[in-house]
Formats: C-alpha cells, structure tokens, sequence
C-alpha cells in the first residue's frame, strides 16, 4: 500500500474509472437530449405565444430525471430555508464559492447584485455559485447551531 491509500479503502482501478467515465457521459447526453427537446418546445410555444399547451410532460420529466442523476437532491427544503435565512442574516460572514471568489467575474457579479463576492445561493442541489461551476453539497453544522443558540 502507497502512503497516498488509506488502509481498508477500495483501491481504485481501471475499469472502475472507465464505468463511472462511461456513465457520467450517459448522464450528461441524457441531459443534452432532453434539454434539446425542451427547448424547442419552448420555442414554438414562444411563437404561438401559448406555452403552456405546447411543452410536453415528458420532456419536463425527462430534464427532471437527467438533472436529478447528474446534480441529485442534497437538501431538504427545510434546510434550504435555513441556509437562505442565514446568507441574508447580514451579523455573520455568508457561505462563499471554494473557487477563485477574487476573480473578475466573481467582482463584477457581487457588484452588480451588491452581495459578497462568490456568495452560495442555496438550492436543493446544494450551496451553488451563480458565476462558476463550484457546489457545495455538505450542510454546514453552524446553521443549526445558530439556529440553536438564538432559540435560547
């Protein structure tokens, strides 16, 4: 064992690696399929100016499905209310993107918006930063210990 492996951990190998690649590449043309579908549906109901009669269930469920394989649920809706209420508390430091939050994009964004920069916006799918690909998926314990210690 290599002192980069943690003894009793599964050594990763090969045709483990090709089956995640393999499926994360079905994922995401699922995705692309579906939102392809989607889109256009939304076009033509865009020019018949009648949206709702035109976009097919099925291809709302089929996005719902790519996009819950691809990004799955990581929070209750309970526990995005509580994140949402603590990012506007405006006493405490808000959750911030684990990516380059100093970058240009990120500047210009919480100018705009007038928030910190890399502020998470709390969703289902996790803590997620409106300029870059960054995700949290953990719920941060200080939300309930915050929420714990104003109860007293």
């Amino acid at each position: 064992m290599n002192s980069r492996q943690t003894e009793g951990a599964p050594t990763p190998n090969r045709s483990n690696t090709m089956t995640d690649t393999t499926k994360l590449a079905e994922l995401i043309e699922a995705l692309r399929e579906a939102s392809a579908k989607l889109l256009e549906a939304c076009q033509i109901a865009d020019a018949r100016e009648n949206l709702s009669e035109e976009i097919d269930g099925a291809d709302m469920d089929a996005v719902a499905n790519a996009l819950e394989a691809f990004y799955p649920t990581v929070f209750t809706v309970e526990q995005v209310a509580k994140l949402k209420a603590f990012q506007s508390r405006g006493d405490v430091h808000v959750l911030t993107c684990g990516g380059d939050r100093g970058d240009a994009a990120h500047r210009a964004y919480a100018e705009e918006n007038r928030e910190d920069m890399g502020q998470l916006e709390p969703t289902e799918r996790g803590l997620i930063c409106p300029v870059c690909d960054y995700r949290q998926t953990h719920y941060p314990k200080v939300i309930d210990a915050m929420e714990a210690h104003n109860a007293d």
